[in-house]
């Protein structure tokens, strides 16, 4: 079972994290400006309509996560796995990635991608 964060109280509220399991959570409609999480499993996570400008995310596992209207921009994407969003419907402007994200980026239009 994952953490609603949805739920939540989310004045003045902010964390980091580090290591950390989220598998499962729900971040639905959440502001995290600035949420600083490393080395992170968000596995099955729904992300859908979440702010999280200026993010920090190096190194996290996004397998099967849900971004869907979700602010991105100026977000830390780096050494990230398994990314999968849609960049026209979601605002990643001045997000970094690595170039091994890209395809996570293109997964609509079932490219084949070589290296």
């Amino acid at each position: 079972m994952g953490l609603s964060f949805d739920q939540c109280e989310m004045f003045g509220f902010n964390f980091k994290a580090q290591n950390g399991i989220f598998d499962h959570s729900s971040f639905y409609k959440v502001r995290l400006p600035g949420f600083q999480a490393q080395n992170c499993s968000f596995k099955n996570v729904d992300f859908t309509e979440a702010i999280l400008k200026e993010a920090h995310f190096k190194g996290s596992d996004f397998t099967n996560a849900i971004f869907e209207r979700t602010e991105l921009e100026k977000a830390d994407l780096l050494n990230t796995s398994n990314l999968r969003l849609d960049p026209e419907v979601n605002l990643i402007k001045q997000a970094k990635l690595d170039l091994e994200a890209l395809p996570g980026l293109l997964t609509k239009f079932s490219l084949n991608i070589k290296q």
